[in-house]
């Protein structure tokens, strides 16, 4: 039987903050790439998509080089719940989601009388060609970034912090870490105090309160990726690179749907999923 290395805490919380500043400075250095090679579409897409795919191989890099295991960091089966289960309640958890960011159309709509007030949709030449080379970009868009987002910043990062940190102080440090890893500089310094003020709580807040959902079902499961990535494939497909029916609502009704919808997963998981209660005394979550 093979051990684990024993890994210090100033190597841990150092590689976690180095893979974050990586992927932070390479998704600074896509808009660059833009202008200078300007693709055009579909190729702005795939271009896009490589960003991601070298913070994955960034991550499988630390993995190697860090001597551990990719089951230690996310790739094995839930175990407080049976798999199935998991992903019964991850595809519930993706449509309460989907529901609750449409919510703000609906009572839009219902207020004014008139779809069109309360949804957008989207427009796609209805050919076959186009149709299936929307829904294979949509899922390429999906598989990487989903595998990204979790492998990173729930698999290495939180499960890095939480192993010498307490853990809402590690979820909190890497829900932050993930609201802020795809902010642009450039453009932040060039809005307006209008659109910044939009940016910091539709982008920013709501990444992180996705990164607290995330992350507290991350360990619910019993530190299995299989939950966020599938929820992660999931909201991600429904909105590349824009969702076939959005709200028109006014932002600060759809920031309050989104943290309402976040809080109500939170609570859902949280009843349905009853792990060990030594596991929840070891985490600070029962006194």
């Amino acid at each position: 039987m093979t051990t684990q290395p024993t890994s210090s805490k100033a190597t841990d919380v150092l590689t976690a903050i180095i893979l974050f500043f990586i992927t932070f400075v390479l998704w600074q250095i896509y808009p660059q790439i833009l202008e200078i090679v300007k693709p055009g579409y579909p190729y702005d897409i795939i271009l896009f998509l490589t960003i991601p795919s070298l913070s994955l191989a960034i991550y499988a890099l630390f993995i190697k080089l860090r001597k551990t295991t990719f089951k230690r960091h996310g790739f094995r089966k839930p175990t407080t719940i049976n798999t199935s289960k998991t992903i019964k309640l991850t595809l519930t958890c993706i449509a309460i989601y989907i529901i609750m960011i449409l919510a703000p159309g609906i009572t839009t709509m219902l207020s004014t009388g008139s779809i069109s007030e309360g949804f957008e949709v989207t427009i796609y030449p209805l050919t076959l060609g186009n149709t299936l080379h929307r829904i294979v970009l949509g899922i390429a868009y999906a598989i990487i970034l989903s595998l990204t987002y979790e492998l990173i910043f729930r698999g290495y990062i939180f499960r890095n912090l939480v192993r010498h940190y307490g853990f809402f102080t590690s979820l909190y440090a890497s829900s932050i870490m993930f609201s802020l890893h795809q902010v642009s500089i450039k453009s932040l310094l060039s809005m307006t105090t209008e659109a910044l003020v939009t940016y910091i709580f539709m982008t920013i807040l709501t990444a992180f309160a996705a990164g607290l959902f995330l992350g507290f079902f991350f360990y619910k499961v019993g530190w299995s990726l299989l939950g966020p990535i599938t929820f992660q494939l999931g909201a991600l497909f429904f909105m590349w690179p824009e969702p076939i029916i959005s709200s028109t609502s006014l932002w600060w009704m759809s920031l309050t749907f989104q943290v309402i919808a976040y809080a109500i997963l939170i609570l859902a998981i949280d009843t349905f999923i009853k792990e060990p209660l030594y596991r929840r005394k070891r985490y600070g979550l029962e006194s």
